[in-house]
């Protein structure tokens, strides 16, 4: 991710926080909501600040495949540093996962079927149901996230 972008995203993603901070919720519902709102902002941000850059057409089996495998031998060290990982990648996946159970739970609570996030539930679905969804490449991009998850805070917001 170049600078710019990055520093965009980080802008983006810290006003988010400012706004899900400033939220007053007073039932156990809207705190679920904001928590997983807050979770996926902080996903979002964690990518970003590791270096999370999207990744365009078929993923290199073999190049992935070394990945994973110094990912479990890192993991296998005593004193394995997680700060020394590129584990940028694990943090957009959380943040899809969240925003889509998200925009689930904002549509249960009101009672809708909005599905405002429906290409990242798609993606989190293909984590789900297709074997090889993370061997290949993603149908949905860092904006992408981050742009449904500042719709679906805008939904918050009205209810908190």
């Amino acid at each position: 991710m170049d600078p710019a972008s990055k520093g965009s995203a980080i802008q983006a993603l810290r006003q988010l926080a400012l706004r899900l901070g400033s939220l007053s919720p007073i039932q156990t519902k809207q705190l679920a909501l904001l928590g997983m709102a807050l979770g996926a902002a902080y996903s979002l941000r964690e990518a970003v600040e590791r270096g999370y850059t999207d990744k365009t057409g078929p993923r290199d089996l073999v190049a992935y495949r070394d990945y994973l495998r110094s990912r479990a031998l890192v993991f296998a060290c005593p004193d394995w540093n997680a700060s020394s990982l590129d584990v940028s990648e694990y943090f957009l996946n959380s943040a899809i996962l969240r925003i889509a159970v998200l925009s689930e739970l904002l549509d249960k609570y009101a009672g809708t079927r909005r599905d405002l996030a429906r290409s990242i539930r798609r993606e989190a679905n293909r984590f789900k149901h297709e074997l090889t969804s993370l061997s290949t490449h993603r149908t949905v991009t860092l904006s992408d996230t981050i742009r449904t998850l500042e719709q679906l805070v805008e939904l918050i917001e009205d209810i908190c």
